[in-house]
């Protein structure tokens, strides 16, 4: 029986790739409440990375007396959580005392990684609300993961190559909320989002653009509708840019103009499905 024990707490330790100091010591399962907990033990080491400046090979210092335990993937049906000491470290860098790096978290935070992997992949595919009913957390959590993650990606961003855009608004929730969004036309990837769809939007994403590497200047072309918003921004923070005018907002006007038309002439009565299906074949070739 101690034999399967061991091999247990092996299965335990390789599946979370636990690796010296570190060893799973024993394990908990709660079936009434669907909880595994797993406790991590630690081997004296004289040294350990710095958590916050990542410097490595920092002088162990002592043991956080509190226990810190860690959201994990789910074993099962089973939620699963680590339990495990905080060794703290003299970090030479930081010139203070800081808890020591652990392989399965970032700094202060209470999931673990692979937790939060499988969080983000969740949320590119359905939004946050049943994402954390999926995950059984609850939604101002992932929330935290995700701008977490995504502000991690705008601080890396680079948009020096970036030279046509495409600028539109989308409705972001029930009632007169929009959000404007700006691609990078050749490559099809989004580049800022911010809420509202007024010039004031323009300016932003000009201010953005200069912050990461770009410049105002650099813009050559841009595609939009015909609001007078987005051309007044566009002229203002982008004058040297040509615009483009997107091609269903054209063919809209001139559908408009047409039915306009058939609807005032006695002789085009009874012709308005020959003249729409005419004029969609038109725009499928255009």
């Amino acid at each position: 029986m101690l034999d399967d024990k061991i091999e247990e707490l092996d299965l335990f330790q390789a599946a979370l790739e636990l690796e010296f100091p570190w060893y799973v010591r024993s394990r908990m399962f709660h079936h009434d409440q669907e909880r595994l907990d797993i406790y991590i033990g630690l081997h004296p080491s004289r040294t350990f990375t710095c958590s916050v400046c990542q410097t490595p090979h920092q002088p162990f210092y002592d043991i956080d007396t509190q226990e810190q335990v860690w959201r994990h993937l789910d074993f099962w049906k089973y939620k699963t959580f680590l339990h495990a000491p905080h060794p703290r470290v003299q970090c030479s860098v930081c010139q203070s005392v800081k808890r020591a790096h652990v392989p399965w978290t970032r700094y202060n935070c209470s999931f673990t990684l692979e937790f939060e992997h499988w969080v983000l992949q969740l949320v590119k595919e359905m939004p946050v609300k049943p994402a954390s009913r999926l995950v059984r957390e609850h939604d101002t959590r992932l929330w935290r993961i995700v701008h977490h993650y995504v502000d991690q990606a705008l601080e890396k961003q680079d948009l020096s190559s970036v030279r046509r855009i495409a600028v539109d608004e989308t409705s972001a929730k029930r009632g007169h909320n929009y959000v404007t969004v700006v691609l990078d036309s050749d490559t099809h990837r989004l580049v800022f989002a911010t809420t509202g769809k007024d010039r004031q939007t323009i300016i932003d994403f000009s201010a953005h653009l200069s912050t990461h590497q770009g410049k105002p200047e650099q813009i050559e072309e841009y595609c939009s509708d015909m609001s007078a918003a987005f051309i007044s921004g566009m002229a203002e923070a982008f004058p040297k840019a040509k615009q483009t005018i997107d091609k269903f907002h054209i063919m809209k006007l001139l559908g408009d103009a047409v039915d306009e038309t058939r609807r005032k002439e006695p002789e085009l009565k009874k012709t308005r499905y020959c003249v729409f299906q005419s004029n969609s074949a038109t725009d499928s070739t255009a």
